[in-house]
């Protein structure tokens, strides 16, 4: 019924499908779905769908085959999910990280940071690039092997993981 009121398509109608799902996702569905025919695999696929109120929204569909006893499709069950809140924190948070992944390429400084055994899991900005050091190079390492001859940049590594506030600059 939730279907039904919300795409105003009843599911006795078949084809209709195509009149509420965006025009850039029916060919998409279609191959999905056609696939999903054949092999008998799971059906999952996000797409946008148009409501009641003629917007579209994002929604994750999923079906799944229901055979009989001679492993013939009988049935599908499925679900079709609202996902368009997700979708806009996605596309947010995508271009949050574009923004900052532009700010460090940009900016004078050279970024890193470890897990709390001091290994490094990410290294970069300009700085790096300036000194040709590369993050591949760099993480998976341990920042004490790294800096074993700097007993202050070590000293200071150490007790900010164990949770103490550390300020200072590095040369």
């Amino acid at each position: 019924q939730r279907w039904t009121d919300y795409t105003g398509i009843s599911l006795d109608v078949p084809g209709r499908w195509e009149d509420i799902v965006h025009a850039e996702d029916v060919e998409r569905s279609k191959t999905a779905w056609g696939d999903s025919l054949l092999s008998g695999k799971p059906f999952s696929i996000e797409y946008r769908l148009k409501g009641p109120d003629n917007l579209y929204r994002w929604h994750l569909n999923r079906a799944i085959a229901i055979r009989n006893s001679n492993g013939n499709i009988t049935k599908w069950v499925g679900t079709s999910t609202d996902i368009q809140s997700q979708v806009e924190i996605k596309e947010t948070l995508l271009g949050l990280k574009q923004l900052t992944d532009s700010v460090i390429q940009d900016a004078p400084v050279l970024l890193w940071a470890v897990d709390k055994n001091g290994i490094f899991t990410y290294y970069d900005g300009k700085v790096a690039k300036i000194l040709g050091l590369k993050a591949q190079d760099r993480i998976g390492i341990s920042i004490f092997d790294l800096y074993d001859g700097r007993a202050e940049i070590a000293g200071n590594v150490r007790r900010a993981l164990q949770g103490e506030t550390v300020t200072g600059e590095s040369q």
